[in-house]
């Protein structure tokens, strides 16, 4: 073990805390107080940065430790987020450029300007924003309880989960109500860079401490066989289940909002192209669960596989650096939820219930939903639950019911207003009754809830859509023709 001086680990971390609130500090007095600025960062982000800022919205606290955690715990069904990658990368580009598209043609600055424009419902954008902040909270309690566990485990204790997870919510509170958008997108620049390095760098360290990649695996397939067994019908479940990640993760609001901010459809499908090789780190956290196996056997918390490894066994400078990559991981994600909540907040649930507001007071109105649904997200972290990359999985179900509504407005001509309304509300209610009560024989299937959500959902809005009035013919031509529309 090496010797260890809690003080090195914690000026890292918060000389990086400073660097993001002097981003954002930037960010703002570049900014315009106009929705368009703050919101959608004037909807001038080029390729570089709109890579990094979804690959700081997909890549999170999940990434840098969930997964870990969950191979060190549960074993390789992780590995199938392996293709959700993949298909994250092609709803991006297919939705993603389709979106951006409208944007740009009809000025849409959340998701509810698309559902409200083209089905003509207050309601339906008021229950979407409603549903979308709901499922989104759990997503960003998992990322503060990532950064807890950090600031915890590369002090030993010095910071408490409690005090670190704090500090880190509070960070994201300035800087991101501070400067919009674009304190976002450009803190996610670093934060993306730090991540990659760290996952990469921190991961090759530790597969080398515990023996390499050969050593591990025999390791582990003599002391723990059932790591690496495939186990039916459970695991096929898992398998078959995790894409909905991928179709949470774009459904998103703050993927949305990455698309409604991109400067070019290029930058959408240059990033749509380059975020599946990103797919690679998820072998790396399989490697490093299983040599958390070897090197640390009894952890009470897996989801700290990771720090404890770097702590434990590397120079305390390396570690610390390291481990500012996974506060990077978990708050590239945070401000970017944070910020799509304002949005949800200040356009679509005010809209949708009808208040007219100037743009200063809706800017003021998303800073004060920033606020809230951080302090929100921090009560939530600190009950602590098991498994980070679970709770991730159950909250992107819930974004995932965005899905068929979505589709129908860029491809589908006979979607309704009543349809999408049965849609969306009957799959929310089954995702969230598979969630949290479902039939002994489903369960036993181990399929994600989103998925049962989804089928619900795509059943109630195809037959309801075809039983009543479709939409206004001449909308659904405009909108389809916008959305194919290729522009220069």
């Amino acid at each position: 073990m090496t010797d260890f001086n809690p003080y090195i680990p914690l000026a890292v971390i918060l000389t990086y805390i400073i660097a993001m609130l002097i981003v954002g500090e930037v960010a703002r007095r570049k900014g315009e107080k106009t929705i368009v600025d703050f919101f959608v960062a004037g909807r001038k982000l080029g390729i570089f940065t709109i890579f990094w800022l979804s690959a700081g919205t997909w890549w999170s606290a999940l990434a840098f430790l969930g997964s870990n955690g969950w191979f060190y715990g549960r074993g390789i069904t992780f590995l199938a987020n392996l293709m959700t990658n993949a298909i994250f990368g092609f709803l991006l580009v297919v939705v993603g450029v389709r979106v951006w598209r409208l944007g740009r043609q009809l000025g849409y600055v959340s998701p509810g300007d698309i559902v409200e424009d083209y089905y003509g419902s207050k309601l339906l954008r008021f229950l979407l924003a409603v549903i979308l902040i709901a499922f989104t909270i759990p997503y960003m309690q998992v990322q503060i309880m990532g950064g807890g566990y950090i600031f915890e485990a590369s002090t030993q204790g010095l910071v408490p989960f409690w005090l670190g997870a704090l500090i880190i919510t509070l960070t994201i509170m300035i800087y991101t109500s501070i400067g919009g958008k674009r304190a976002a997108a450009w803190t996610n620049i670093i934060q993306g860079v730090l991540l990659t390095l760290g996952i990469f760098i921190g991961g090759t360290v530790i597969i080398a401490l515990a023996g390499g990649p050969q050593n591990i695996m025999n390791w582990i397939i003599e002391h723990h066989p059932e790591l690496v067994v495939i186990k039916s019908p459970a695991f096929w479940g898992l398998w078959f289940s995790f894409p909905i990640i991928a179709i949470g993760g774009i459904m998103g609001p703050q993927m949305i909002l990455n698309m409604l901010s991109a400067k070019s459809e290029k930058a959408i499908r240059v990033t749509g192209g380059l975020l599946p090789i990103l797919a690679t780190a998820f072998m790396m956290s399989m490697f490093i669960g299983f040599a958390g196996r070897i090197l640390e056997p009894d952890l009470a918390d897996p989801d700290s596989v990771m720090p404890v490894l770097l702590i434990k066994y590397t120079p305390v400078a390396f570690a610390s650096v390291i481990l500012a990559g996974g506060l990077a991981a978990a708050m590239s994600t945070i401000d970017q939820q944070a910020h799509a909540i304002s949005v949800l907040t200040a356009k679509d649930i005010i809209e949708g219930l009808k208040i007219r507001i100037s743009e200063g007071a809706a800017i003021n109105l998303g800073r004060a939903a920033i606020i809230l649904s951080l302090i929100t997200a921090y009560i939530f972290a600190l009950q602590k639950p098991e498994f980070l990359a679970y709770i991730g999985a159950v909250a992107t179900s819930g974004t995932a019911q965005f899905l068929p509504l979505l589709l129908s407005v860029l491809f589908w001509k006979r979607a309704t207003k009543a349809g999408a309304l049965a849609g969306l509300v009957g799959g929310t209610l089954v995702t969230i009754w598979m969630q949290f009560a479902p039939p002994a024989p489903l369960k036993a299937l181990g399929i994600m809830s989103g998925w049962w959500g989804l089928l619900a959902n795509v059943v109630l809005f195809i037959v309801v859509s075809l039983m009543t009035k479709p939409v206004d013919p001449e909308k659904v031509e405009k909108i389809h023709e916008l959305a194919n529309r290729v522009l220069t």
